[in-house]
């Protein structure tokens, strides 16, 4: 994937970790999911229009999903992250942009299949419309 003319690569999440991050992010969406479809049935729920994670909870999902994200530097492969959390890739802790598109393409590239439906693809494709992407994996 390049973003801004630099080149990463997103591997799969352990099978464990992997179901872990699908699990909280499915008791994140679905309510988003299930409203939309009870909507058109002419069934309203409340407080289905945001999803609320706390800053601890999204900051654990990050790092899991930066985990498994590499940039591609002089035929290497460098980790985004190190062991103890910090970044390793350069320039990264102050770029938003790349860091939350490389959270968000890595969540759609090893939860897609877990969800029903297009909703982790159209989010990703919005986001990336908005980052000006190219999201391919």
């Amino acid at each position: 994937m390049n973003i801004d003319g630099r080149d990463f690569v997103i591997k799969r999440i352990e099978a464990l970790t992997g179901s872990y991050v699908a699990f909280k992010l499915s008791s994140k969406l679905l309510p988003l999911g299930l409203g939309g479809k009870l909507s058109e049935n002419g069934i309203q729920l409340q407080n289905t229009a945001t999803v609320e994670m706390s800053r601890a909870e999204f900051t654990e999902l990050q790092m899991e999903c930066l985990k498994v994200c590499f940039e591609e530097v002089g035929g290497k492969q460098i980790p985004v992250l190190n062991d103890n959390g910090s970044f390793r890739a350069n320039d990264l802790e102050d770029d938003v942009k790349t860091v939350l598109t490389l959270t968000v393409q890595a969540v759609v590239f090893n939860a897609q299949s877990f969800f029903e439906g297009n909703l982790l693809e159209k989010l990703a494709s919005k986001f990336s419309a908005m980052s000006h992407t190219d999201a391919q994996t």
